[in-house]
C-alpha cells in the first residue's frame, strides 16, 4: 500500500488488513495482530470472516464515510462494533487486493463512542409488562413472516451457504411460534400466562455476506452504479435480519442499517439518509407512521414502504398520509420487497391504480392552492400517475423518451411540493387539481 492510501486510512488506526477479490487474508499490519488477538501468520490465508462475530450485533448506525459496521470478534472476547473503509489495492498473489481498515467502536466506560460521533452504550432493556392476545398475536404474525422469508433464502441457495443455517433459523421462529401460540392458548382459556417475554429470536447472520460483497464490489469495479441504501426498521430482530439478508442478495441493493423502534428510525435516516426506508407499522417507542411523518418532514427524499401484518385500509391511508410511497403486507414482503425498494427508489408509486382509485379519494381535502399553476402537458402528466403509469408508460403515451417522460414528472412534483409518484397524487386529490370523479 502507497503512501497516498495509507494517508487516505489514517483516520482508522486501529487495523489494516489486506484480502483479495475471494475475501482470502493475504497481509495484516502489527495493529490487526494487537486488535484480534491472532498472530499474523495465523490468520494469513484464512477468509475475512474469522475476524467477524458469529452473531450480528447492533453496532450502531454508519457514520459519513464508513463503508461497513459490523460485529468483530477477538481470539477470546465477546463481539465489539468495528467500522470499515474499503480500498481498492494493487494485485496480490491472487489478483486483485482490497485494503480493509478497521477501527474499534467499542464505547468507553462512560458510555461515549470513541469516535466522538457515534450512539452511547444502551441500556438494560425495561422490564415487560404482561402482554395481551394483540400484542401475541402481533409477534405470531412476524413469526410466520420470518419462516416465509428463510424459505424462500433456502430455495436460493446461493453464494454456497450452508442450508443448515436457514433450517436452524427456521427452527427457532418455529420454537418461538409455538411459544407464543401456547401462550394464545393460555389467553383463551382465561388463565395466567407464564411470566415474562417469550425467548427473543437469535438475529440472523449476514455480517459476512455484507462484507464479502462489499470486498468483491471494490476488488471487480462492480459497483458502476450507485446501489439504492436501504434502512430496515421493524420491533422483531429476525423478521428485520431476515428482510436484510434477503436484500442483500441483490447487487444493487445495500442495507447500510437496521432499527427496531420509531425513534430508531429516525436516528438511522438522520444519520444514513437511506434512499429507502422500510418501517413496521406498529413499533414500541414511537408508532412507525409517527415516524414516517417526522422522517418525511425533515428528510423528505427518503421514500418509505410502510410493512405490516394488517391490510385494512384505514392503515394504509395512515401511511399514505404520512408520506410513505407504498404499503406491503409482511405476507408479501418475502417475495416483493426487492422490487418494492427499486418502485419507490425510482420515485413510482407502490400502489395499483385500482388502490389510488378506491383510497385516495378519502384523503381529507386541503386548500392550499398548490397545483393551481400546471400546465396543460403537466396536468395530462399527473393523470397517468393517477392511473398507476411508470415513466415508460408516460413516454409511450405521450410520444416522448423516457429520460423526457422523467423530467415532465420531475416537473408535476416539483410544483406539487412532492418527492414520488404517489405523494404527487395524494396532493392533487387534496387539492381538487384531480377531482374525484376523474376517470382514473
Amino acid at each position: 500500500m502507497d503512501h497516498a492510501e495509507r494517508d487516505i486510512l489514517a483516520g482508522l488506526p486501529d487495523a489494516v488488513v489486506e484480502v483479495d477479490s475471494a475475501g482470502r487474508i493475504e497481509e495484516v499490519d502489527a495493529r490487526a495482530e494487537q486488535l484480534f488477538g491472532w498472530p499474523a501468520e495465523d490468520l494469513v490465508g484464512c477468509p475475512i470472516d474469522v475476524l467477524v462475530a458469529d452473531r450480528v450485533g447492533d453496532p450502531g448506525a454508519r457514520p459519513a464515510g464508513v463503508d461497513l459496521l459490523i460485529s468483530a470478534r477477538r481470539r477470546n472476547g465477546a463481539p465489539f462494533p468495528v467500522e470499515i473503509r474499503l480500498r481498492a489495492g494493487g494485485f496480490g498473489e491472487h489478483g486483485h487486493r482490497v485494503t480493509v481498515a478497521i477501527r474499534d467502536r467499542t464505547p468507553d466506560p462512560a458510555g461515549q463512542d470513541p469516535a466522538g460521533d457515534g450512539p452511547p452504550a444502551s441500556s438494560a432493556p425495561a422490564a415487560q409488562a404482561p402482554r395481551g392476545i394483540s400484542g401475541i398475536a402481533h409477534d405470531l404474525n412476524n413469526v410466520i413472516s420470518v419462516m416465509l422469508i428463510y424459505s424462500e433464502l433456502i430455495e436460493r441457495a446461493v453464494q454456497g451457504r450452508n442450508m443448515a443455517e436457514y433450517l436452524g433459523e427456521i427452527r427457532a421462529a418455529a420454537d418461538h411460534g409455538a411459544e407464543l401460540t401456547g401462550q394464545l392458548r393460555a389467553l383463551a382459556r382465561q388463565t395466567t400466562p407464564r411470566p415474562g417475554a417469550p425467548p427473543a429470536a437469535a438475529p440472523a447472520r449476514i455480517d459476512e455476506d455484507l462484507l464479502l460483497r462489499a470486498i468483491r464490489r471494490k476488488a471487480t469495479g462492480d459497483a458502476a452504479t450507485e446501489a439504492i441504501s436501504v434502512v430496515v426498521v421493524d420491533d422483531h430482530r429476525m423478521f428485520a435480519e431476515g428482510l436484510s439478508r434477503l436484500l442483500g442478495f441483490e447487487e444493487d441493493i445495500e442495507v447500510m442499517g437496521v432499527g427496531a423502534t420509531g425513534r430508531e428510525a429516525v436516528a438511522l435516516v438522520e444519520r444514513l439518509r437511506p434512499r429507502v426506508l422500510l418501517l413496521d407499522f406498529d413499533m414500541p417507542g414511537g408508532n412507525g407512521v409517527a415516524a414516517a411523518a417526522e422522517i418525511k418532514a425533515r428528510w423528505p427524499a427518503t421514500m418509505i414502504v410502510m410493512i405490516s401484518g394488517s391490510s385494512d385500509d384505514g392503515l394504509i391511508l395512515r401511511a399514505i398520509d404520512a408520506g410513505c410511497s407504498g404499503y406491503l403486507t409482511k405476507d408479501r414482503a418475502a417475495s416483493e420487497v426487492a422490487s418494492a425498494v427499486r418502485t419507490v427508489a425510482a420515485g413510482e408509486a407502490l400502489m395499483s391504480a385500482t388502490q389510488m382509485a378506491r383510497l385516495l379519494p378519502r384523503l381529507p381535502k386541503s386548500n392550499r392552492g398548490v397545483g393551481s399553476d400546471l400546465t396543460e402537458h403537466e396536468h395530462a402528466v399527473l393523470t397517468l400517475l393517477a392511473r398507476g403509469a411508470t415513466n415508460a408508460t408516460i413516454a409511450a403515451q405521450l410520444n416522448s423518451s423516457v429520460e423526457v417522460a422523467r423530467d415532465d414528472v420531475d416537473g408535476v412534483l416539483t410544483k406539487l411540493g412532492a418527492h414520488s409518484a404517489l405523494e404527487a397524487v395524494a396532493t392533487a386529490i387534496r387539492e381538487g387539481v384531480i377531482e374525484y370523479n376523474s376517470p382514473f
